[in-house]
């Protein structure tokens, strides 16, 4: 029955995920923050919970908070994770009256994809693990360049290449998969990616 009836919400969520983040208005300067980024996510979340042998009300939590982690980017880029959490609260309560989900733990779920944020749980790891996994895949220079768009567009935030190679080298630098499953599956890959970085940097110096 509780199966069920997460199998309904969790398809409603994809559903409103999908509209909002690839039809509204207020979103159609998301180049990064996309429905694709999402689904990424949403997806990249559910094999790292099997790999890491999540029990099906887990993973149900962490795919619904994984719909839902950055909607509130549209609203407010700079604190969009704790607007996400009023956008779930609101969803919810329209389609899970009976309350099958636990709307406070999805919030800590959400709250630890924050850059800034250490997560507590093992759920908590693989939501932060896979929002970030891109950085751990082949098509991480794409993905960034997305990225930079977005941040020129919602934060007024703008790079020379020099400046946009470096701070992705400080970020891959600094950065730590915690799920041994998001290691085994993206850190090689990342470090191919930061070697590569590396390689541009020299370029520019070489060139310069």
């Amino acid at each position: 029955m509780k199966s069920a009836s997460y199998d309904k919400i969790l398809h409603i969520a994809r559903k409103h995920s999908e509209q909002f983040l690839s039809e509204s208005s207020k979103t159609n300067f998301l180049s990064y923050h996309s429905f694709f980024h999402t689904s990424s996510v949403v997806q990249c979340a559910i094999k790292l919970g099997k790999l890491s042998l999540l029990d099906e009300d887990e993973l149900a939590h962490i795919q619904l908070a994984a719909w839902f982690h950055d909607h509130g980017f549209a609203i407010d880029p700079k604190d969009h994770e704790f607007v996400s959490c009023d956008f779930l609260k609101e969803f919810l309560a329209q389609y899970d009256p009976n309350k099958v989900f636990d709307l406070e733990m999805m919030k800590r779920l959400i709250l630890a994809t924050r850059l800034e944020a250490e997560p507590q749980t093992l759920g908590e790891q693989i939501i932060k693990d896979a929002d970030l996994h891109y950085i751990g895949t082949r098509d991480f220079e794409r993905q960034a360049a997305l990225l930079k768009k977005e941040w020129e567009l919602a934060l007024n935030k703008t790079y020379d290449t020099r400046a946009w190679i470096e701070n992705n080298i400080r970020f891959l630098s600094k950065h730590t998969f915690y799920t041994s499953a998001a290691n085994e599956l993206f850190q090689q890959t990342k470090e191919d990616n930061l070697e590569a970085l590396q390689k541009q940097l020299t370029q520019l110096d070489l060139s310069a």
